[in-house]
């Protein structure tokens, strides 16, 4: 008797074992579900040409990108044509070894960031390959630029701005273009609510500026972080 209820515990256990086991695989693929989800909110939203960059009423210095929501189905899938992507059953994006023609660099060494960007409107200037260029921008040696890139964050291969979130007021960050280095200093970070199509842009005044934009942890879903520098110094190299 004493060997039947040991082996009846044992049973016991190893079905609560098994059914915690389900219950954490299934939260699991719950959270990978809605981040992937909100990964492609960011995807479609950043990756659209928009309509226009309209300034905002009162704040000379202050535009937002919207998005071309008529155009979200077709963009996407010349984006996946081009990138010749693979998905997997959860609509994660599988890494791909691609070839780009990068014709600057994005430098923030405090975080370990160190990656290239190819011209906007090639392939590869989306969010979901590279860091991406937004429709907008003014490339760093244009005068009064605003350098605007984008970029996801969180665990996955392509989430190359995971830790913007770390920096502060202060921080730098290099661009690299054409020959020159261009050395900017943060200045403002703000969030900017998803949902209404836009993302506000704000400058500090007419000089350069480098803006970077991700989703906001931890709900993806809910706003955008938007890191805005102005120029320090631009250098020969």
């Amino acid at each position: 008797m004493g060997e039947d209820r040991l082996t009846s515990r044992q049973f016991v256990a190893i079905a609560l074992i098994i059914i915690c086991c389900g219950i954490a695989i299934i939260g699991h693929d719950y959270f990978l579900a809605k981040r992937s989800k909100a990964y492609e909110d960011m995807s479609i939203l950043l990756s659209q040409e928009p309509e226009a960059v309209e300034p905002v009423a009162n704040e000379p210095n202050t535009s937002r990108i919207i998005t071309n929501s008529n155009n979200r189905q077709s963009n996407r899938s010349n984006q996946t044509s081009r990138a010749n992507q693979a998905n997997d059953p959860s609509g994660r994006v599988q890494k791909t070894t691609y070839t780009y023609n990068y014709i600057g660099r994005l430098k923030i060494p405090s975080i370990n960031l160190n990656r290239g960007f190819v011209k906007y409107g090639t392939a590869g200037n989306n969010v979901n390959q590279n860091i991406a260029i937004m429709s907008g921008s003014k490339y760093p040696d244009v005068k009064s630029s605003n350098f605007i890139i984008a970029a996801h964050n969180g665990s996955g291969w392509n989430a190359y701005f995971t830790n913007i979130d770390k920096l502060k007021k202060g921080s730098v960050a290099y661009v690299t273009y054409k020959g020159k280095q261009y050395s900017y200093i943060l200045k403002k970070i703000y969030s900017d609510p998803k949902g209404d199509g836009k993302v506000t842009i704000k400058k500090t005044d007419n000089e350069k500026h480098l803006t970077l934009i991700t989703c906001k942890r931890p709900d993806y879903r809910k706003y955008y972080l938007v890191l805005v520098f102005d120029l320090l110094e631009e250098t020969d190299i």
